[in-house]
């Protein structure tokens, strides 16, 4: 649990983060989506505007079956300035659609 205060620092942050990612790695890799989703979904939060972040929690959202969330968070990453994720995400949406998700 997280508690006001602790992680203050831009440091702290930073070790956070990077802590989560590799948490959330190493659940996914082992197919533990829910681990996953608890990393990725509080590295989300710590940076609601990283689009990279949001791509792949939609991703894992998927794999855990949570098509709806996942499609929820695609749309708004496909409605980005940035066209790299944008076309991606609109991509990753075609797909889901096709295989009837």
């Amino acid at each position: 649990m997280i508690t006001s205060g602790c992680y203050d620092t831009p440091e702290a942050r930073q070790k956070r983060k990077k802590s989560l990612l590799v948490q959330g790695s190493k659940a996914y890799l082992a197919g533990d989506w829910e681990t996953s989703l608890k990393a990725q979904r509080e590295v989300v939060k710590m940076n609601p505007s990283d689009l990279q972040q949001q791509y792949l929690l939609a991703n894992t959202l998927i794999k855990a079956g949570k098509f709806e969330e996942a499609k929820e968070i695609l749309k708004k990453v496909a409605d980005s300035d940035d066209l790299t994720f944008a076309k991606i995400s609109n991509k990753r949406l075609q797909e889901l659609e096709i295989q009837g998700q």
